[in-house]
């Protein structure tokens, strides 16, 4: 009889498994769902970038490409954290105030209740504004820094402006206009129509 107590025993997880198991499942959907969220804002950052220039990345970038977008630039990760962080405030806050027993008579007093679609609509309006600012600073930045020279192995060179580069071509302002130069073809240069 004590066998059998033993081996039923033996199957049942510990008490303090369970919560752990929960722990663990709910942080890791919370961070694949950030890491998903992150991924759609640095593509959202990096197509205003790019169509800066007139340029649609989606044409030439790959999946790992944006895979790898919040982390390619700083600024780009500043911003997916603030807006991945602001969600966590707000219900930081909204703990807060509904525990603080005078603050949470006057919200009950003055009818103030929070919408989740709100926070929603305010964080894709940060994200949206956040990425056209970004985009023009970074568009700044690129037509005043010094100009890069691509060597090919025939000895041309070519020479301009780095916009930025995917994992098969890079693209130069070269004297006001957008070339895009094949990392891996026969291809010399291609250049895109001015706006």
């Amino acid at each position: 009889m004590t066998e059998a107590k033993h081996a039923i025993e033996a199957e049942q997880p510990a008490a303090w498994y369970a919560p752990l198991k929960l722990f663990s499942a709910m942080v890791q959907n919370y961070i694949t769902t950030w890491y998903l969220l992150a991924v759609a804002i640095g593509m959202l950052f990096t197509y205003k970038r790019y169509a800066q220039f007139g340029i649609n990345i989606f044409d030439y970038a790959d999946v790992f490409d944006f895979l790898i977008a919040p982390f390619s630039d700083l600024k780009i990760l500043f911003f997916t954290l603030v807006a991945l962080a602001f969600p966590v405030l707000m219900l930081l806050v909204n703990r807060f105030v509904w525990k603080n027993k005078r603050l949470a008579s006057l919200r009950a007093r003055h009818g103030f209740s929070p919408k989740s679609y709100l926070l929603v609509v305010l964080i894709i309006c940060y994200v949206y504004v956040a990425a056209n600012y970004y985009a023009a600073v970074a568009a700044a930045e690129i037509v005043h820094q010094a100009p890069v020279q691509i060597i090919y192995q025939n000895n041309e060179k070519l020479q301009g402006q780095l916009i930025g580069k995917t994992g098969d071509v890079v693209f130069l302002l070269i004297n006001e206009k957008v070339s895009v130069v094949p990392l891996n073809s026969a291809v010399v240069q291609m250049q895109l129509p001015s706006n």
